[in-house]
């Protein structure tokens, strides 16, 4: 077994040489596209949509006009900072407007490949008033099927989604989303709706059926999708007032189902009052009948699973007031939560009050939020964010006292946990010495409360990423670590350290054919001495741009995991509004075609396939997740028409 690993991996590395000597010839000089690289180089584990993708590929449908945007308005675009937001909407104000797009590169911050990533966002002309709408289905399949559809537990194998979204001008919009996993046999097992009308005259914005709110912090309301650190994203905390964002997400938490209402006035006030109520998967205990814990996967196959739908009555009544005081951004936030019946040692009943604050100090700012459970218990987060041409540096401090609750809130550093019962603190840096080179790092520390455990062990994460480009080519070395303390001590051992490094390389030949390797390695200390002290993964991609109509997609990838502790996530593309994680653990091998085809400017099509082949093993999985085979493959489909 180490034998045949490291003659794959001494195989795989050799192709991998041979594509960086070949970008050694002439090549069209074009810098990649940002979206990819953010994409690519995010860590999630257990997600195949994040909110700020949703939000790209609405704005593919309907940019953003510079000649109207504000500088919050511009802030929705992940990879735009402040400061190039407040820039753009100064050069409006001096030049009366854009008159094209080119104009863009005229502002200081403004790169070639950024300028790349904004032009499919954005644009200069006005919208058309008339109606438009979009119909986007995509399915999937997976050969071959478990064994819970066997003893017909599990029911239908489709995976199906379903969206529609209409727009007229910029008064009116909404839209629907249907969502069924494989194994329900409920075609629309998941809906959320939205409706959002606006008079711009007048200021006012009313939002009925699901949406979320981004507001401070993120101590009290956030995205469903967290607060992960990534220093290309920074700052973390961007947006300088609370922002209603309605649900493109067929995840079933997160969101507030019911009525939004905001009115602004003056030059900075705005008075936001909201109202939800939903129900919410949960396991009710035997014993006191109160909630045991929330079940947040979403699925109803099984009698079990299907006994847990529905089980929370959530109910929400607050209101934000927003304003200015100078040059500072303050927030307010009261609002009252009742559960029925209750969690598990929490009140039935219980209110979230917070305050929080944005200024701007020159090239430094300062900002904050400080929270309140039922009055008592805190929760703060303080942040300092120094932005300059070449340099970004982000501080932050958050303390969340081990009884402090919330539902819709998420910790600094994570995308599904809510902030409780720990502090710590994040240094995030991103430094480009020169045009073509940049380093990105962050130091994360962070500790328990309240905790079984003494004495109590500080807990680290690590992350630095250096990334060159020349002409058409691109290197990246990506290293990460993590230390934990152990559930069970080995040899006297009261830490196990996690570490990953990840070398990239892209090739861009022509505009129309990329090319990227991707080796990945991840070690753990200490292992049992039986287990091989690393794992490691090894993929290639081509992208090939057929003609303006036809692209398609393939990537092969070798991967030898000896220990699930040492598990890689490898990110691959998929249908448009997703992408997906795939889980690396064992030997085995892993081929993906993906085409995109634009029939006409109504209709697009979609068509992925993904193979998997495990040498090593006779079943894939366990339980009812089991496959009687080493191999499985996945299909899935996307068509989009837009009316």
């Amino acid at each position: 077994m180490p034998e045949r690993s490291g003659q794959q991996l001494l195989w795989g590395l050799g192709l991998f040489a041979l594509l960086c000597l070949s970008g050694t010839l002439p090549l069209h000089s074009q810098e990649f596209e940002i979206v990819d690289r953010v994409l690519q180089d995010i860590d999630l584990e257990n997600s195949r949509q994040v909110d700020w993708l949703e939000y790209l590929w609405e704005l593919k449908n309907n940019p953003l006009n510079l000649n109207r945007a504000r500088v919050r308005d511009l802030l929705r675009l992940p990879f735009l900072t402040p400061q190039i937001a407040r820039e753009i909407v100064r050069h409006r104000r001096r030049k009366g407007g854009f008159r094209s797009l080119e104009e863009l590169k005229q502002l200081p911050g403004i790169t070639e490949e950024l300028y790349t990533a904004l032009k499919p966002f954005i644009t200069v002309q006005e919208p058309a008033p008339m109606f438009s709408a979009t119909y986007r289905v995509q399915a999937g399949l997976t050969f071959p099927t478990p064994r819970g559809f066997e003893r017909a537990l599990y029911q239908d194998p489709l995976w199906l989604n379903q969206r529609f979204y209409f727009r007229r001008g910029n008064t009116l919009q909404g839209g629907i989303i249907w969502d069924k996993d494989p194994g329900e046999s409920n075609y629309f097992d998941f809906g959320s709706y939205h409706l959002s009308w606006q008079n711009l005259p007048h200021r006012f914005r009313l939002t009925v059926g699901d949406y979320y709110l981004l507001y401070g912090a993120g101590l009290v309301y956030w995205s469903p999708f967290g607060l992960p650190l990534y220093p290309e994203l920074l700052p973390i905390l961007r947006i300088p007032e609370t922002i209603l964002r309605n649900n493109r997400s067929a995840a079933p938490t997160g969101f507030l189902r019911g009525i939004n209402l905001s009115k602004a006035f003056g030059k900075a006030g705005i008075v936001r009052l909201f109202f939800s109520s939903r129900r919410l998967d949960a396991t009710i205990s035997s014993t006191d009948s109160t909630v045991s814990h929330l079940y947040l996967s979403g699925l109803h196959r099984t009698p079990g699973e299907k006994s847990k739908q529905n089980r929370l009555q959530e109910t929400i009544l607050g209101g934000v007031l927003e304003g200015r005081l100078g040059k500072a951004r303050l927030q307010g936030l009261f609002s009252r939560n009742r559960l029925r019946p209750a969690l598990k040692g929490q009140p039935g009943a219980f209110s979230s009050s917070s305050v929080a604050l944005q200024v701007p100090l020159g090239k430094l700012t300062y900002s904050a939020e400080w929270s309140l459970y039922n009055l008592r218990f805190p929760a703060l987060t303080n942040q300092l964010y120094l932005e300059r041409s070449n340099f970004r540096y982000q501080f932050t401090f958050y303390y969340y006292h081990p009884d402090y609750f919330t539902l819709r809130g998420r910790a600094l550093g994570s995308f599904s946990q809510t902030p409780t019962n720990k502090t710590g603190a994040a240094l995030l840096v991103r430094y480009s010495p020169w045009k073509r080179t940049r380093f990105s790092a962050y130091l994360h520390a962070y500790r328990p409360l309240r905790t079984p455990e003494t004495p109590t062990t500080v807990l680290r994460d690590y992350y630095l990423s250096v990334t060159q480009t020349f002409a058409a080519q691109q290197l990246s070395l990506r290293f990460k670590q993590k230390d934990r303390s152990l559930n069970e001590m080995l040899a006297g051992e009261t830490e196990k350290h996690y570490y990953g490094l990840q070398l990239t390389y892209r090739l861009k030949i022509s505009p129309e054919v990329h090319l990227q390797s991707r080796l990945e390695s991840r070690w753990v200390t200490p292992l049992p001495p039986a287990v091989r002290p690393y794992g490691f993964s090894l993929s290639h991609q081509l992208d090939w741009r057929v003609r303006r109509t036809l692209r398609l997609l393939f990537r092969w990838t070798i991967f030898d995991v000896p220990d699930y502790e040492m598990r890689i996530y490898e990110f691959e593309p998929d249908l448009p509004g997703n992408f997906f994680l795939q889980l690396l653990n064992g030997r085995g091998y892993k081929f993906l075609v993906l085409c995109h085809w634009k029939a006409n400017q109504q209709l697009q099509f979609h068509l992925k396939w993904q193979w998997r082949y495990y040498p090593d093993l006779t079943v894939l999985g366990s339980g009812l997740d089991l496959i009687k085979q080493n191999w499985v493959q996945q299909w899935r489909l996307s068509l989009i028409w837009k009316i």
